[in-house]
């Protein structure tokens, strides 16, 4: 069901697998990000939702909505507006890929709240 909606185009340099693990502080408290293997250029709402993804699934203090709507409200302040419908359906690519790795691992603990967000912000559907 993803796959079939639109292809959104995209004209930012996207690190490609955004999230916490990716920064580095080095002494001078110069911020590095590291692990460019996956550099692209698409939409910024590709790197956002990933990011978001991977917070929600990390940190568990909070909802993926909360999480995803926090990250929206950041990027705004720092990096401009992310169009909604764009940033939901790259979060669902990155939440479905979080909840495979986190499958793969053992840890299907985020399974259940995964795949009732999948079910319920999109036409989703799981045998």
């Amino acid at each position: 069901d993803i796959l079939s909606e639109p292809v959104p185009n995209g004209t930012a340099t996207l690190h490609g697998d955004l999230h916490v693990g990716q920064f580095i502080r080095s002494d001078d408290q110069t911020i590095w990000i590291v692990d460019l293997d996956d550099l692209a250029i698409g939409p910024p709402e590709a790197d956002i939702a990933n990011f978001a993804a991977h917070l929600a699934t990390s940190l568990r203090s909070r909802s993926i909505r909360d999480w995803s709507g926090r990250v929206c409200r950041a990027w705004a302040e720092i990096g401009g507006a992310l169009e909604d419908a764009v940033f939901h359906r790259f979060l669902r690519f990155a939440l479905l890929r979080r909840h495979l790795k986190l499958r793969e691992a053992g840890r299907p603990d985020l399974e259940k709240e995964i795949l009732t967000y999948l079910r319920d912000s999109s036409n989703f559907s799981i045998l």
